[in-house]
């Protein structure tokens, strides 16, 4: 059912009021009128009736059209106002209107009254509802400068960012000025413009109309730092506009990485135990196996001959079972000793530390060692890995040299990225990587037959303890042109954090 029209009509004569009423009526408009004469009953009216229009004569004995528009907008009330005349001079008309009034009509007219008050009514509700429309922004435009994320607005054909919240202007370090000459272009160095505008083309055709995204979010400082982004279309009176929400995520990026570092470590781990297992079930139990079976057949009754030979047997089973044994604990106890303290330590010193230890292996090669450090002439990690990188690296290098070829080895440093990388680089025999590269850092793996003494446990020693420090080795070699072997290790940026010590070694 429609609501009746409520009308506060000021007239202090009985036959104009009816008049009114008859064309109220005649104009089919459903009403209830209240007809009041004097300022009192006027004010009264305003406050108890409440009505959505005002009908008001020009001039009443007491009380006048222009004291009546005041009253309503001291009172801060918005309700339509018709002045209803017998008759009015042009500038009284004037000064009504510029007074507030939303028309007025001659009493020998009163046919346009229903129009009027029609057409003034849809004024009133558009103006409303604009108001309305405002205030609601002003809201939503004070919960976004409040909000802890950064909110951006901007034109989705230009591109210009139209309103960006203070936490955005904080974590991109610009002044409010500065950024409402940019784009989202700017703040998004992963994006772009083609990639950008399908995403939004994306959104305004879906019914969803809302787009989560990572990306790395640029300061004005060059620096960079991780955000979701929420991007949402918004239809509004004056055209279509985007909203972007940021969230700074960098703190659960490096929580998602940690944790990836995590699940990479056990699974070295687990790969790790597996090679235990086979020296449990091989290494240990073949010489084991071999000395119960030399002690099966010792004649322990007789001086027999053959017992001091199968004496040599079993001390030699045993010597290699103790062996083994010293290869797990040099395993064991390089493991552990990633909880070391770091330091910096120079690159210069180990080297020279390191050939005093492998001096009559250098001499005896005739090896030329050569290095150039001066890209990066220290690191801060574990002094103990890098001593058992170099000399592991170097010791081979010297090991598997070109018979007939003079042997060189060069030691070089550089940064790469967020890293500082050592090259050891030789002209000896190279490995088959094709052949062998998978197995190439597996414990106990020869890859030259057993003319050349060794274990095969160093390179595996060299790729432990670079993954502990969460760096990473690459090779190059080719057979019979040597081999280069780099190792990443990890700059670190905040060494005091990690118990740095400052002398160096």
């Amino acid at each position: 059912m429609k609501k009746k029209l409520k009308v506060l009509h000021l007239e202090d004569v009985d036959a104009d009021a009816e008049l009114v009423e008859r064309a109220l009526l005649k104009g089919g408009l459903q009403f209830e009128i209240l007809v009041v004469d004097n300022k009192i009953d006027f004010i009264k009216a305003l406050e108890e009736f409440l009505p959505d229009l005002i009908l008001c004569d020009h001039s009443l004995p007491s009380f006048n059209s222009i004291e009546a528009i005041t009253i309503v907008k001291e009172m801060k009330l918005h309700i339509p106002f018709i002045l209803v005349t017998a008759t009015i001079s042009e500038e009284s008309a004037i000064d009504v209107m510029l007074g507030g009034a939303d028309d007025y009509i001659l009493k020998d007219r009163m046919a346009r009254l229903p129009n009027s008050i029609e057409r003034v009514l849809e004024k009133h509700r558009l103006e409303n509802e604009q108001k309305q429309s405002e205030k609601e922004r002003e809201r939503l435009l004070d919960i976004i400068q409040k909000s802890l994320n950064e909110i951006f607005m901007f034109n989705p054909e230009t591109l210009l960012f139209e309103y960006v919240n203070d936490e955005a202007l904080k974590h991109l370090r610009y002044t409010k000025e500065e950024i409402l000459k940019l784009t989202p272009l700017d703040i998004y160095p992963d994006l772009n413009e083609k990639t950008f505008r399908e995403m939004l083309s994306a959104i305004e055709h879906s019914a969803v109309m809302k787009k989560i995204f990572e990306t790395s979010h640029l300061r004005k400082d060059k620096t960079h730092y991780d955000a979701e982004v929420h991007l949402q279309l918004i239809e509004q009176e004056t055209g279509k506009t985007f909203l972007a929400m940021s969230m700074d995520i960098t703190q659960r990026k490096k929580a998602e990485r940690e944790t990836l570092q995590l699940v990479n470590s056990l699974q070295s781990k687990n790969k790790e135990l597996g090679q235990f297992a086979y020296i449990v079930s091989h290494n240990l139990r073949a010489p084991i196996a071999k000395i119960l079976g030399i002690a099966s057949v010792f004649d322990t009754g007789n001086e027999n001959p053959s017992n001091t030979e199968l004496l040599e047997c079993i001390v030699q089973e045993v010597t290699n079972l103790d062996n083994v044994v010293v290869d797990i604990n040099t395993i064991i106890s390089t493991r552990d000793s990633i909880n070391d303290k770091i330091d910096y330590v120079y690159f210069d010193a180990k080297l020279k530390l390191i050939e005093q230890v492998l001096k009559n292996q250098i001499t005896e090669s005739k090896a030329a060692i050569t290095s150039d450090f001066k890209n990066s002439e220290r690191v801060l990690t574990v002094k103990s890995y890098l001593y058992s990188i170099m000399f592991n690296l170097l010791s081979n290098a010297i090991k598997y040299r070109l018979p007939g070829v003079p042997l060189n080895i060069h030691l070089q440093t550089e940064r790469v990225a967020d890293f500082i990388c050592l090259s050891v680089k030789d002209n000896g025999m190279g490995i088959d990587l094709k052949k062998y590269g998978e197995k190439l850092f597996g414990l106990y793996k020869r890859f030259h037959g057993n003319a050349i003494e060794g274990k095969g446990i160093g390179l595996n020693l060299v790729k432990m303890q670079v993954d502990s420090l969460g760096g990473k080795v690459e090779v190059e070699s080719n057979i019979n042109h040597g081999s280069t072997f780099k190792v990443y290790f990890p700059i670190i940026q905040n060494g005091d954090d990690k118990n740095k010590q400052g002398a160096a070694d």
